[in-house]
């Protein structure tokens, strides 16, 4: 089963769509804040994750929920603002938080997740601008530049010296692994 938390009307095609409140596409009305979440141990491959952890009251509350419905070596893919950029974070009043790259590495250990849960970080990258890849369409050359040079060389470094020299990146895309200890 592939189960996409939050979709609205952007549910993705062969997933189960799971939203706050009834919409076209939308086909378990949930609020994301209540767990547990209404799914079986160990019953779910895949959860999409776009642009809805920043809108949660305990989003590492959250993400033991998730673990918990996820199979051995489920995946979750999320999208998220990232903390440097004002307009993709700060501009919405619902946005809670924003995430860097680090908060997603603090949850290949046991000090932030319960039940002997624990992910792996199998990809993280970077958006200079994520309204492009929303669109559908691809990085204008700049952004290609930018993408490159924070996702290429190394990104915890990047965030921590030169993220804020080009206005904040506006997305960070993560894929998590379940594994279990």
């Amino acid at each position: 089963m592939k189960i996409d938390l939050g979709c609205g009307y952007n549910k993705r095609d062969g997933f189960i769509g799971v939203d706050g409140s009834k919409k076209d596409g939308v086909d378990i009305v949930h609020n994301l804040n209540d767990l547990p979440l209404p799914f079986d141990d160990g019953s779910v491959e895949v959860i999409n994750l776009s642009q809805i952890l920043e809108h949660l009251d305990e989003p590492l509350d959250f993400l033991n929920e998730c673990h918990r419905i996820l199979k051995t070596n489920g995946i979750v893919d999320i999208r998220v603002p990232h903390g440097s950029c004002c307009r993709s974070t700060w501009d919405n009043p619902e946005h809670k938080r924003g995430f860097a790259i680090g908060w997603f590495k603090c949850l290949e250990n046991d000090l932030y997740i319960v039940d002997g849960g624990l992910f792996e970080v199998v990809h993280a990258r970077l958006h200079y601008s994520a309204t492009n890849y929303r669109k559908g369409k691809g990085p204008r050359p700049h952004e290609r530049f930018l993408d490159f040079l924070a996702n290429d060389i190394n990104q915890r470094w990047f965030e921590r010296v030169f993220i804020y020299w080009f206005g904040g990146y506006e997305e960070l895309e993560v894929r998590l692994k379940k594994k279990t200890v």
